[in-house]
């Protein structure tokens, strides 16, 4: 966590992993797809890395949002091949906001897992209802 010069936190941290189908040159791409609608702007992007963030919106843009998704934030996904067809993402945000509640972290969790799941669908529709 960064600090002021009053010792107070101007950011905080949240972390999560998920499983998701495919290999990490497919779910990268799809998650790309999924954050670009979700209005993210890319910062940096790697094979196994993709960094975008998404700016402050309403009452956010002077502090006094009661939405957490309105603070800005910056999210780092981190995947790792587990297998031919599955991969782990490791969703990192650091978002502006001087500390987070359990119901604030678990928005966080909501929006980390829409991604997951949107990108989910996008390879599901390529499977096979036969073979999977």
């Amino acid at each position: 966590m960064n600090t002021d010069n009053n010792g107070l936190s101007q950011t905080t941290e949240h972390y999560l992993r998920r499983i998701l189908v495919g290999n990490v040159t497919d779910v990268r791409h799809r998650l790309n797809t999924v954050l670009e609608r979700l209005d993210y702007d890319f910062i940096d992007e790697t094979d196994f890395e993709l960094e975008a963030r998404r700016g402050a919106r309403g009452w956010a843009t002077a502090y006094a949002s009661a939405d957490v998704l309105d603070y800005p934030r910056v999210l780092v996904i981190k995947l790792k091949a587990i297998s031919e067809s599955s991969t782990r993402a490791s969703f990192i945000y650091t978002i502006k906001h001087p500390s987070l509640n359990r119901g604030e972290k678990e928005v966080l969790t909501r929006e980390a897992e829409t991604i997951a799941n949107l990108a989910t669908i996008r390879a599901m529709d390529k499977m096979c209802a036969v073979c999977g």
